[in-house]
């Protein structure tokens, strides 16, 4: 047995040494997607944690004028990485898996719609960094 979770242990260092989050991800889920609901509920909480690391890391920015059109366009990938890592996490219904939203007050519904709000205004600063990129 202890072969067997050495295994385990290195086979999960490598997914997380895969580049992108996705990667990560589809790793995982080729190790126990289909080793039953207590593995998939586990691999589940683990793609939250990890989607949620990823768009906070990121810390994207809103673009303003004067700025260099090669910030606003490095901010412009960013913001549309951050959305999408959010709508993702949103989309996983992660606020009803993760302890932490679910023991906020107003539980889960309201972890859901705190996120679905800084989804929205990450997605309107990628929208005013894409207007404010075709005059800059």
């Amino acid at each position: 047995m202890g072969t067997q979770i050495d295994s385990v242990s290195n086979y999960l260092k490598q997914c997380l040494k895969k580049p992108t989050v996705w990667l990560q991800i589809k790793c995982l889920e080729d190790l126990f997607g289909t080793k039953g609901k207590k593995f998939d509920d586990a691999i589940k909480i683990l793609q939250c944690e990890l989607i949620h690391a990823a768009y906070t890391k990121l810390a994207c920015k809103g673009c303003t004028p004067g700025m260099k059109k090669e910030e606003i366009l490095i901010n412009i990938v960013c913001l549309a990485e951050e959305v999408a890592l959010r709508s993702s996490y949103l989309g996983l219904r992660c606020d009803y898996c993760l302890p932490g939203s679910i023991a906020r007050p107003g539980s889960s519904p309201q972890a859901e719609k705190g996120h679905q709000i800084q989804r929205a205004v990450k997605a309107a600063a990628l929208a005013a960094c894409e207007a404010l990129a075709l005059t800059a």
